[in-house]
């Protein structure tokens, strides 16, 4: 009844990283993940991670390198977008199946993430409401 997911975030600082889509470069100055659980079999839980992305194309997407069960998906990127929150809607239930293959009617996790384990980096991100809607909602 709800298939889009709506949230906002703010970032000060822009990471410099040519490698997003290899283990050496899996830092992303803002990072929403949505985990669908595996079950006894935990080796089945997969996520989509919406990014900011420091080069890659808006609307790309590729295989997380350290598991192929996550996908990465570029909501935002470059630096146009620093210090200006930015607000999304996403058709969640469309975007797993297109892009995990999976038909699905619950999710089991929403996490945020500001990483830079990786890259040595470091970002300061805000984070504001998620939810969860049955149409798009507007931008602010």
């Amino acid at each position: 009844k709800t298939p889009w997911i709506n949230w906002s975030w703010k970032t000060e600082q822009h990471y410099l990283n040519q490698h997003e889509d290899q283990k050496k470069g899996d830092d992303f100055v803002a990072r929403l993940y949505v985990i669908i659980d595996g079950g006894l079999f935990f080796w089945n839980t997969q996520a989509l991670n919406y990014v900011w992305s420091s080069s890659k194309a808006l609307e790309s997407s590729w295989p997380n390198p350290y598991t192929s069960n996550n996908v990465m998906k570029v909501v935002e990127t470059g630096d146009q977008g620093v210090n200006v929150w930015q607000h999304y809607s996403r058709n969640l239930l469309a975007d797993i199946k297109h892009l995990l293959s999976r038909d699905i009617r619950y999710i089991d996790v929403v996490a945020v993430m500001t990483d830079s384990d990786n890259t040595r980096q470091s970002a300061i991100t805000y984070y504001g409401d998620i939810y969860f809607t049955g149409a798009r909602s507007p931008r602010p």
